[in-house]
């Protein structure tokens, strides 16, 4: 009996690279690097996931090169563009504490050193001087800059992040 795979999304096929089949992944939620060691990927067609290895993958100007079994021109690659890929989650190496991704911290509580609960994590952006935590804050939508002056602890077992924010970050606009 075929184990139940849980499935991640991890990004989307932008176009093709080269002529002989390579195909040019857009990573998003999980760096590309982390990406390098998955061997289990799926790629939805038609509501149908199909479970396929690689056949090769490297990184380039940070995207993901990947070459797919059966994809040898590129032909065949252009009608790979746009579908979105996945990963099982059994698959997913554990994340670095220096470099975490959406994928490990979506959905975990933010709250202040004193305990007040901001938000959500929702999304994790790269901006050109920093990273931000994009938080739902009770329908308002907050950035929270990735840096250590304001990020004091994640907590990957309690999925929670501890930050202190800056002065009039939380203050209602609304007065």
């Amino acid at each position: 009996m075929l184990e139940k795979v849980n499935w991640i999304e991890v990004g989307i096929i932008s176009k093709p690279h080269g002529i002989r089949g390579e195909l040019r992944l857009i990573p998003q939620r999980i760096s590309a690097e982390r990406l390098l060691a998955c061997r289990h990927w799926a790629m939805d067609e038609d509501k149908v996931m199909r479970a396929f290895t690689p056949e090769k993958l490297r990184l380039h100007q940070n995207k993901l090169i990947m070459k797919m079994v059966g994809v040898d021109d590129r032909n065949t690659a252009e009608l790979q563009r746009d579908k979105i890929l996945y990963v099982a989650e059994t698959d997913l190496p554990e994340p670095d504490d220096d470099a975490l991704d959406l994928v490990d911290i979506e959905g975990f509580s933010v709250l202040t050193e004193s305990g007040q609960i901001v938000g959500k994590v929702v999304d994790l952006i790269d901006l050109p001087t920093q990273s931000c935590l994009v938080l739902d804050a009770e329908g308002r939508e907050l950035l929270i800059p990735w840096v250590d002056e304001f990020v004091h602890e994640v907590d990957l077992d309690e999925g929670r992040i501890v930050i202190t924010p800056i002065d009039g970050l939380l203050d209602s606009d609304e007065n």
